[in-house]
C-alpha cells in the first residue's frame, strides 16, 4: 500500500469512476464535516490526516476506482 499526499493524488493520475459505482451522494453537510475534520486535525498539530483507502485498478493510462469514489470526489470538489 502506497501513502500519497492529497496534492499528489489529485494532480498526478487520471481516475475513472466505472459505471458500476453509485453516483456521488455526499451532502453539503458531509463535505463541510470532512473539511472541518481536516482543519481540526491540522490545528491539533497533526501533519497527516488519514482519509482511508482508495482501491483502484490500474489500466494503461488511468486508474479505475473500485472503492473510495465518494471521498476522492469530495476532495476534488
Amino acid at each position: 500500500m502506497d501513502l500519497m499526499k492529497l496534492k499528489m493524488l489529485l494532480n498526478s493520475d487520471k481516475y475513472i469512476v466505472p459505471v458500476y459505482q453509485r453516483e456521488f451522494a455526499w451532502s453539503q453537510e458531509e463535505l463541510i464535516r470532512l473539511v472541518k475534520d481536516i482543519e481540526d486535525s491540522r490545528r491539533c498539530g497533526k501533519e497527516e490526516y488519514y482519509m482511508g483507502s482508495l482501491v483502484t485498478f490500474h489500466l494503461e493510462d488511468h486508474y479505475e476506482l473500485v472503492d473510495g469514489q465518494q471521498r476522492l470526489t469530495a476532495l476534488a470538489l
